[in-house]
């Protein structure tokens, strides 16, 4: 085991094969009650259910909350546009302490952009330095390891080193 790797998460699996639970559409679990993925599981009822999700943040301006209707979910959008330009600075603590109530609750919650790849990736990343205090480059392994295609743009890598200074201050 990597004893970089906080103890909580040394058990997680990256994964569940669709075969193995059926609608498990492009969504990896990064740790107990936190899963990653893309606009294509967000909008898969069947996925949502699979994985007992309850709290979705949608990362992303132009993704709707598909299934805002449904008194069962609760959605947090943020309006971020997946430029190297675009300032995620201010939005940040917003997504983390969506994720933290939800966490909290032991609920699972979703956190998906378009891709699940760079915009909803930034902010497990800022979660995982948040929560467990690890750095931009251990949160950033973590995620990886659960997730594959993980690689957020150069300006949200910048800014997810500047949160991180922050949380140490």
């Amino acid at each position: 085991m990597d004893s970089t790797i906080p103890a909580i998460f040394q058990d997680t699996q990256p994964l569940l094969p669709v075969e193995e639970n059926e609608g498990a559409a492009d969504i990896n679990e990064i740790c107990d009650h936190l899963y990653l993925g893309s606009k294509q599981a967000a909008y898969n009822r069947t996925a949502l259910e699979v994985f007992e999700i309850k709290s979705v943040l949608v990362v992303g301006e132009e993704l709707e909350c598909k299934f805002i209707e449904d008194r069962t979910l609760c959605y947090k959008k943020l309006p971020i546009i997946d430029d190297e330009e675009f300032d995620i600075t201010a939005y940040l603590n917003e997504g983390v302490e969506f994720v933290e109530r939800a966490i909290a609750e032991k609920t699972n919650v979703l956190v998906h952009c378009r891709a699940g790849r760079s915009r909803s990736a930034s902010f497990v990343i800022a979660y995982l330095m948040k929560s467990l205090n690890l750095s931009y480059e251990d949160a950033f392994k973590y995620a990886f390891s659960k997730r594959r295609c993980v690689m957020p743009n150069d300006g949200f890598i910048k800014h997810l080193k500047e949160f991180n200074k922050k949380q140490d201050q």
